[in-house]
């Protein structure tokens, strides 16, 4: 089933340059903007969503989690992510045998 057309208003604006060239790389730079619209909307609307339940968005909250998620990173770099999965490939390669992709013969 298709999406019901919504009706559309032209409009002419006025973004920075970095904003206008990154828009010249999409083919339907009126599409990207919308998606973008859409997305600070539902972000707008859960954000409103958790103030209502007494979980208000703050800056300092941002702050705080921002530098948690930089500790984060810092702690587990994508090397570690890496390391990891290479260490529980051979893991299970070594218990099972065979690269992780073969299966079975079906029965």
């Amino acid at each position: 089933m298709t999406e019901p057309v919504q009706p559309v208003r032209k409009l002419s604006i006025s973004v920075p340059a970095d904003v206008a060239a990154r828009l010249d790389k999409e083919p339907n730079a009126s599409a990207f903007l919308a998606r973008a619209a859409r997305t600070q909307m539902r972000a707008d609307a859960f954000a409103a969503t958790l103030a209502g339940r007494g979980l208000p968005i703050t800056p300092e909250g941002r702050r705080r989690a921002a530098e948690r998620l930089d500790a984060i990173e810092r702690a587990y770099p994508p090397s570690w992510y890496d390391e990891q999965r290479a260490r529980h490939q051979a893991a299970a390669e070594a218990e099972f045998g065979g690269p992780r992709h073969s299966q079975a013969p079906a029965a």
